[in-house]
């Protein structure tokens, strides 16, 4: 059995004691194909244990992380409830500019908190973006205007003003 199959039992037992050793292993070596098992703990799990993965997944700095943790968020019907979730996007200070679009669509159907965070998260990537990135960005935003909640009216209009602006110094 290979360290990252260990751990992934470790991860998938229902006794909360492997499951806090599975997540000390994840921590010593840093498997960024383990993501989507901690986002499905995460999802049937308790507090402490998502306490714990909120606090792996924020200080990875494992570059294929950012692509990895995305991929996994796409399979989750649930991200939108949990900011916290989209908040380790802009600390753990990935790039996640090939990643805006995901954080565009993000906004335009989630809650303020969670939108706010996608915010943040478009906000820290511009310098990292590339033009088309950013386009294609606005274009999302723009085609769901009409279904943008009146709270999220004034956070809207400064994203987009935000990516134009950065669209324009091209």
């Amino acid at each position: 059995m290979t360290k990252v199959e260990s751990i992934k039992k470790l991860l998938q037992s229902a006794h909360k004691e492997q499951i806090i050793e599975g997540l000390k292993e994840f921590e010593h070596n840093r498997f960024t194909e383990l993501i989507p098992e901690l986002l499905h703990l995460y999802e049937r799990n308790d507090n402490e244990i998502n306490t714990i993965i909120i606090f792996l997944l924020t200080n990875m700095k494992q570059k294929n992380g950012a692509d990895v943790l995305i991929q996994s968020f796409k399979t989750l019907p649930w991200i939108e409830k949990h900011p916290e979730l989209i908040r380790i996007c802009w600390e753990n200070g990935l790039n996640y500019s090939s990643h805006l679009d995901f954080f565009a669509e993000l906004f335009t159907r989630s809650s303020y908190e969670t939108a706010l965070e996608a915010f943040t998260v478009i906000e820290e990537n511009l310098e990292h973006a590339q033009k088309h990135d950013l386009e294609a960005c606005v274009k999302i935003l723009k085609s769901a205007e009409t279904n943008i909640s009146t709270m999220l009216k004034s956070l809207y209009s400064e994203l987009i003003k935000l990516l134009e602006q950065k669209i324009n110094s091209f």
